[in-house]
């Protein structure tokens, strides 16, 4: 507060109450993402740690894959992390219709998964997935990952 204010009621001083820093928002380039799985406890831990990024955006959610392919037509996320099983269609499955629909481009599915192996991981390249992720990362390491992947697609834009 500005030691020459005199009333209660002036306002503070801007210079004062200013955040440090300023959080990255969509229109100067944070990365919104999108989770698909079906346990409501990884989707909110994730959740939790994306929304505590300033540079990530959390735009949606799914609980399985029809949600999923809904969510990413309609909310065109930058990075769509899916789930390899959940209900109705699996995240391969999800990645096979997105192609056959013209998925937006600005989309990179990043599938994750407990169970990863070599089989899944190429599987997961054929269809078009940006990454194939393991559910044992930590949800930082993910974030991390989502970051890295997106400058990688950027780049390529």
């Amino acid at each position: 507060m500005n030691p020459e204010r005199a009333r209660p009621d002036d306002p503070p001083d801007l210079l004062t109450v200013a955040p440090l820093h300023t959080p990255r928002t969509p229109a100067t380039g944070s990365v919104r993402v999108l989770i698909a799985d079906d346990s409501e406890a990884y989707r909110r831990g994730l959740k939790r740690a994306i929304e505590g990024d300033p540079e990530l955006e959390f735009v949606g959610e799914a609980v399985d894959g029809t949600d999923a392919l809904a969510a990413i037509l309609a909310l065109t996320p930058e990075i769509a992390l899916l789930d390899i099983i959940m209900p109705t269609y699996s995240g391969l499955e999800v990645c096979q219709l997105l192609a056959r629909e013209s998925a937006p481009p600005e989309t990179q599915v990043v599938l994750i998964t407990g169970m990863i192996n070599d089989r899944v991981i190429d599987r997961a390249q054929e269809l078009g997935a940006a990454a194939c992720l393991s559910k044992e990362l930590s949800r930082r390491q993910i974030c991390e990952e989502v970051h890295r992947i997106a400058l990688r697609h950027r780049a390529r834009a």
